[in-house]
């Protein structure tokens, strides 16, 4: 205090505070709280007494309310309990593995359609999902969602009877971003061991979707644990399809997977134009900045354009050209494919298969269907004559005689035959695991088989050959002509 002459003195006094009160005190005034806290007690005489001010003071609400708080202060202090930050905290980690098995049920829906090639959309495809009644055209991905909560998914169940209109996590929407967050996990993991492996191959091909946009397919091609893999990456529109632009694509692509495109010790794609040319491909620009990876083009590709130009024979041509004419005449119409079904009997095949435009190799199958079913698509080919008018019946008339041409039976057995040397190459020139001897050693057992064909067991397979040309001409009621022994020889245009 201050005396009369300016100068300081000290003296001690003995006030009263409660520490809990003036720590954890709350209230919506100051004058609220009196003595204690705000301001000490000081009137010692009546502090104590059943009317005294500390009776009074612990009577107050706000000092019981002061006092838990303290305890509860001390016991996170000394780490007892949960602070109210610890709470939340766990709160909200509880929360998130809530959401987080909410969420469970609805990617595997969205997994199993992609591993099985399921669509999810439908054409109503928005809006809570009605458990109790169904509505057609949902898609398979919200029916697939009824059917897990028909079969007791309770917790799928939970979810959708107690989230909000916007969380549910079910809309086109979340599905696009699970789809996406599930493609960015695999690709991670691939990328992962192509780096582990350091070097890669770019395989790629491009095509024109159904939107008629070019889309480029991005695979990588790499040794992981001693294991040749070949995975799909991405797609990547292909706006400029020039062999400069595709080159860049292909670069740009390399550098947002992070990968070093020093490494890339090949490039694989097929014999285009834009890809294989020799200045202005594909493969040149990119090994101008990167000489070590090689241009190999593939070899299903080669092995399909090969086969493609030793086919000179208008004979061959013009039946597999009607051989490819009667499978649209069946699959274009509902009624022939059901004749065709009701006269086909003890045959593992039930219908024609299609002659694939783009790969020679593969219209094996389309022959030998069409081989196993000839006397059955014969029979069918009368029939329709005989209960038909008009187009139909002209155009099955013209189709049998066709058929039962000698010069269709001749080419139809001649194509069964060669085409079944060729098929396995094929599927072996595919072969993710295949190494370029592997691939020679295919190729050089076929041309071993073809050239025994022309020479050495010429007889025996010209005897195979005409034994079922004979049969099939007896079949279609046509009279075999048998060639005479000097001319056993001509079969080698064929074969």
């Amino acid at each position: 205090m201050t005396t009369n002459h300016g100068s300081f003195t000290h003296r001690r006094r003995v006030v009263f505070f409660c520490v809990p009160c003036v720590l954890f005190a709350k209230a919506a005034g100051n004058n609220y709280w009196g003595s204690f806290v705000l301001s000490p007690c000081q009137q010692y005489g009546k502090l104590l007494g059943a009317d005294g001010q500390i009776t009074r003071h612990k009577l107050k609400n706000y000092h019981n309310d002061s006092i838990l708080d303290a305890e509860r202060f001390i016991s996170v202090y000394e780490n007892k309990c949960d602070s109210v930050d610890d709470l939340l905290v766990n709160k909200q980690k509880q929360e998130k593995i809530e959401n987080r098995k909410r969420l469970v049920p609805i990617i595997k829906t969205i997994i199993l359609c992609g591993q099985n090639n399921i669509p999810l959309r439908g054409h109503r495809d928005d809006g809570n999902l009605n458990v109790d009644s169904i509505v057609s055209g949902e898609g398979n991905f919200r029916s697939l969602l009824r059917y897990r909560i028909d079969a007791g998914d309770s917790m799928l169940a939970n979810h959708l009877s107690t989230a909000g209109k916007t969380a549910t996590y079910i809309s086109k929407t979340i599905q696009n971003e699970l789809i996406e967050i599930c493609g960015d996990l695999i690709r991670e993991q691939i990328l992962a061991e192509v780096k582990h492996a350091t070097f890669f191959t770019v395989i790629g091909d491009e095509t024109t979707d159904v939107n008629t946009i070019e889309q480029f397919t991005f695979c990588l091609r790499y040794v992981f644990e001693n294991k040749v893999h070949e995975k799909f990456i991405s797609f990547l529109p292909a706006e400029d399809r020039t062999g400069e632009g595709l080159a860049r694509l292909i670069l740009d692509e390399i550098k947002n997977l992070g990968l070093n495109a020093n490494f890339m010790v090949s490039q694989a794609y097929d014999g285009c134009s834009a890809m294989s040319g020799k200045f202005n491909g594909c493969h040149a620009y990119i090994q101008k900045l990167f000489p070590t990876a090689l241009y190999l083009q593939c070899a299903s590709h080669s092995l399909n354009l090969a086969i493609s130009d030793s086919c000179f024979i208008i004979i061959i041509q013009n039946c597999i050209g009607s051989i490819k004419e009667i499978y649209n005449y069946f699959n274009s119409s509902s009624k022939r494919t059901l004749y065709l079904k009701q006269i086909i009997n003890n045959s593992n095949k039930k219908k024609l298969a299609s002659v694939c435009d783009t790969r020679w190799v593969e219209r094996h199958d389309a022959v030998i269907t069409f081989r196993q079913l000839y006397p059955f698509i014969m029979t069918c080919f009368e029939k329709i004559i005989e209960e038909e008018t008009g187009k139909n019946q002209t155009l099955a008339f013209n189709y049998l005689k066709n058929i039962q041409s000698s010069c269709f039976i001749i080419s139809l057995c001649i194509l069964k035959k060669c085409l079944s040397m060729t098929l396995p190459i094929a599927a072996g020139l595919q072969a993710p695991d295949n190494d370029i001897m592997d691939c020679k050693r295919l190729v050089d057992d076929v041309l071993f088989m073809f050239k025994q064909m022309r020479n050495e067991k010429l007889n025996e397979e010209y005897g195979e050959i005409l034994s079922e040309v004979k049969q099939l001409c007896e079949l279609s009621g046509r009279r075999t002509v048998l060639m005479k022994p000097s001319n056993v020889q001509g079969i080698k245009q064929y074969i």
